[in-house]
């Protein structure tokens, strides 16, 4: 299927506005011991690191992190959807103008796109657990892994679509 623009656009809209919402509503997460915010709780790859970012974001008289904390993570679910559909749309739409190797490769790279939101899912609930002070040694690696994962596969998907671009451009029929 050629996702064409009207697609396309709206879920690359979608996932750039949810980014600035996702920054902005969790600027306040990043502290000496989480200098990247949420990604230093989703890459804490042991109980004792998830413990320090926990302990990091201790509510204090002005703030409540871990209010804020789980706040981003259910907004992270909005940007998944939006990332991981246009991920897929991309992907498929590079694909429809590619010739050998790349149409094969192309729907691969698509259903990393999905994949890696389904990483990310997995991931959200693992740290929506952990928050409740529900973890141990399994989900605290268990969030890394998915973490990792979902970087990974986003990343080549990303990667087929930026190598793409020159022959979508190319193409006639865009």
């Amino acid at each position: 299927m050629n996702y064409n623009w009207k697609v396309l656009l709206p879920l690359f809209l979608g996932t750039v506005i949810m980014i600035f919402v996702l920054q902005k509503q969790g600027s306040d997460l990043k502290t000496e011991n989480t200098p990247l915010k949420i990604v230093s709780f989703e890459f804490a790859k042991t109980k004792e690191e998830a413990q320090t970012v926990l302990d990091a974001w201790k509510p204090d008289a002005n703030i409540n992190r871990l209010t804020i904390a789980r706040k981003n993570i259910y907004l992270d679910f909005i940007f998944i959807f939006f990332y991981s559909l246009f991920l897929f749309a991309a992907c498929r739409k590079i694909r429809y103008h590619s010739q050998r190797w790349q149409k094969k490769a192309g729907k691969n790279f698509a259903y990393m796109g999905l994949a890696a939101g389904g990483f990310d899912i997995i991931e959200n609930i693992l740290m929506l657990r952990t928050l409740d002070g529900n973890y141990d040694v399994f989900t605290t690696l268990a969030t890394f892994v998915c973490a990792a994962i979902k970087f990974a596969l986003a990343g080549f998907a990303i990667l087929y679509i930026l190598l793409g671009l020159p022959r979508l451009f190319r193409s006639r029929k865009y």
